[in-house]
């Protein structure tokens, strides 16, 4: 099946009462499915509706989800997702259930970082005209460097380093 607009055609007998119930479940059964949009069900007292046409139009499709990122203070993150679609594309990212003002493209930049940022989470809507997706959830985490030292030994986080003297 093509990935462009595909056609379907759903011939019914009569257009009765149990048929526009099953125009109906099958229109919300495929959008379930298939995660496209769907048009042309809808009912009609016309007798001609009985060789209908339903339209099935695919939402934008995730190809590589926003992966976990980890960096240091002082540091900005970068967020992407790549996503394809048969028209053009738009991008909403989110940091913890709320939309990051600017922040619609492809990727995402963060800000500089502090160690209050650490468990964020990030995601990303991606829509076309026939509706939006959202992406998996990335987490971010940023980690503190601290390096200590005297005169025989340096400590990095918790890992010292005996120095001699030459």
């Amino acid at each position: 099946m093509k990935s462009e607009l595909s056609t379907i055609k759903l011939l019914f007998a009569t257009n009765n009462a149990v048929n526009k119930q099953r125009r109906i479940f099958l229109k919300q059964g495929l959008y379930l499915l298939s995660g496209c949009v769907i048009s042309g069900c809808g009912s009609s007292s016309n007798s001609s509706d009985a060789n209908q046409q339903v339209t099935v139009k695919p939402l934008p499709s995730i190809l590589e989800e926003p992966s976990d990122v980890t960096v240091l203070t002082g540091q900005s993150a970068i967020f992407q997702v790549i996503a394809k679609s048969e028209g053009d594309l738009s991008y909403q990212w989110i940091k913890d259930g709320v939309n990051i003002p600017n922040a619609t493209s492809a990727t995402y930049i963060t800000p500089l970082l502090t160690l209050a940022d650490t468990s964020s989470v990030y995601s990303v809507e991606v829509s076309n005209s026939n509706g939006l997706v959202l992406s998996q959830s990335a987490l971010l985490t940023v980690i503190q460097v601290i390096i200590t030292a005297d005169t025989t030994s340096i400590t990095i986080d918790s890992t010292q380093i005996t120095v001699d003297a030459v």
